[in-house]
């Protein structure tokens, strides 16, 4: 299942224990790598994808069982994969495309790059041009 809903208790206690555990992620186990080009997506975008992808609440989860990259949303010029076997609630995808789009350096307004998280089985996030 690409995208899981929480609208029950047990589902809410789950992302409620995930989100626990992101709180206590180390800078070590989170590495932003930037990649900016002249085909990046715009600032602009990144922000606001990220904040369509908050506001569809839930989980993201990884596909099948190998990290395999899906499509998770794109909003004009940006666009988000998630490449992770675990869930990941979606409000820590969206905080990761805004730490791409405000600490990755910029050119010419645009801004791409990923994160990758150790800590959800050596995945990543992208944030590329649509």
């Amino acid at each position: 299942m690409q995208f899981k809903s929480s609208f029950t208790a047990s589902l809410v206690l789950i992302a409620t224990a995930i989100g626990t555990c992101q709180a206590q992620w180390t800078e070590g186990e989170i590495e932003l790598v930037c990649q900016t080009s002249n085909t990046s997506p715009t600032q602009s975008d990144a922000l606001e994808l990220a904040n369509q992808i908050e506001r569809m609440g839930g989980e993201l989860c990884g596909k099948n069982q190998t990290v395999e990259c899906w499509h998770v949303r794109s909003f004009g010029t940006a666009s988000v994969n998630y490449c992770a076997l675990p869930c990941a609630p979606v409000k820590t995808v969206a905080d990761f495309i805004r730490r791409i789009a405000n600490e990755c350096p910029k050119s010419g307004g645009k801004v791409g790059g990923r994160v990758d998280v150790t800590h959800y089985s050596e995945g990543h996030i992208d944030l590329y041009h649509s």
